[in-house]
């Protein structure tokens, strides 16, 4: 299956073009499902489809024949010619989400499919349990993601009152 690189443009992936990525246990679903649904999924995170630099994502883009129709999954597989891509790195979709964020939030993805296993992408460098932390799971791109927020330490450190002792303070004088 045909294999292109979406990108800036300057940059080229000869080693990607003709992949068959139907073969590979993280993609071959996710392409499944592009060709048989017309839809780009985004695939589970893998390594080493371009230079190892950490988890990255590929958003599948199926390439039907102009002539074939597409009416059906068997259609659409029958017409599949192959795939455009598009890779996206776990820290650059998460990275400078908001001005503060490295500062009062850490955030943690996590691949639903793994279960709780290692983090796909996470800036939490604390080693203590954080006093906040909410999380949620979410559906994009025909994957299920597990993202999990957690106060820093700086940020706690910053919410911590110091009332009750005014009020001892006060109290006693």
């Amino acid at each position: 299956i045909l294999f292109h690189l979406v990108g800036d443009g300057k940059t080229t992936n000869s080693a990607a073009i003709g992949r068959n990525i139907t073969q590979e246990p993280r993609l071959g679903d996710a392409a499944d499902r592009a060709a048989a649904s017309g839809l780009p999924p985004l695939g589970q995170p893998v390594r080493g489809v371009e230079e190892d630099v950490g988890s990255r994502f590929l958003l599948l883009q199926p390439v039907y024949r102009t002539d074939a129709p597409l009416d059906n999954p068997e259609q659409r597989r029958q017409a599949l010619r192959g795939f455009v891509y598009a890779p996206f790195l776990a820290s650059g979709l998460l990275s400078g989400l908001t001005p503060s964020q490295g500062r009062s939030l850490d955030i943690s993805l996590y691949d639903a499919a793994d279960g709780a296993g290692s983090a796909v992408y996470s800036t939490r460098l604390a080693l203590a349990a954080p006093w906040f932390s909410v999380q949620r799971r979410i559906q994009l791109y025909g994957q299920t993601w597990i993202v999990n927020w957690q106060s820093t330490p700086e940020f706690e450190k910053a919410e911590q009152s110091h009332g009750p002792f005014f009020v001892l303070f006060g109290g006693l004088l």
